[in-house]
């Protein structure tokens, strides 16, 4: 072999490499959004599943017994806002959101779910306010026949790069009405 010959082998070999590393690389760009848009369709369904068992529930754990409120519009028998929380006094058991009998149980707890036929896990955070009925999206600091949820979740296992977390936010909102 030449030396023409060698040099033109050792450029093809050098621009094969050059080749080949750029497809894997792109290669890998395409896992990592493929990975980015399976964690939000994972994380959107767990966060319909749990607005499917809020709704479900009971209004406010006033509400469980008659679920009728004072027709008179009174509503100081509605759990305060500063308390909206899992009852246990209600002989409920925190080991599973089916076992929740209010809408209140599901505020400030957080949980973790693993999708069947996934490896990922999924943590999601809950919170529980009062809203104004004319506004949904204005907290109400005193007690109102419209509640909403607002659920996160995102993935924590296996842990994604910190630059890629992506966290899918949903809301449900529940009135209470009376007749």
């Amino acid at each position: 072999m030449h030396t023409g010959q060698t040099l033109l082998t050792i450029l093809a070999f050098i621009l094969l490499s050059t080749v080949m590393t750029n497809f894997y690389h792109q290669m890998d760009n395409v896992g990592d959004t493929v990975d980015e848009g399976q964690d939000g369709i994972l994380a959107t369904s767990i966060n319909t599943s749990y607005a499917e068992v809020a709704e479900r529930l009971a209004f406010d754990s006033a509400t469980i017994a008659n679920n009728i409120m004072d027709r008179n519009g009174n509503r100081g028998r509605l759990t305060n806002p500063d308390s909206l929380r899992f009852h246990p006094n209600l002989g409920e058991k925190k080991d599973s959101i089916y076992t929740f009998v209010c809408l209140d149980a599901f505020n400030k707890d957080t949980l973790e779910r693993s999708p069947a036929g996934s490896a990922r896990v999924y943590r999601t955070a809950f919170e529980v306010c009062y809203v104004d009925s004319s506004d949904f999206s204005v907290k109400s600091a005193t007690r109102t026949y419209v509640k909403r949820l607002d659920m996160k979740t995102w993935r924590i296992s296996p842990p994604p790069m910190a630059d890629r977390i992506d966290t899918v936010k949903m809301s449900l909102v529940v009135g209470h009405f009376t007749f």
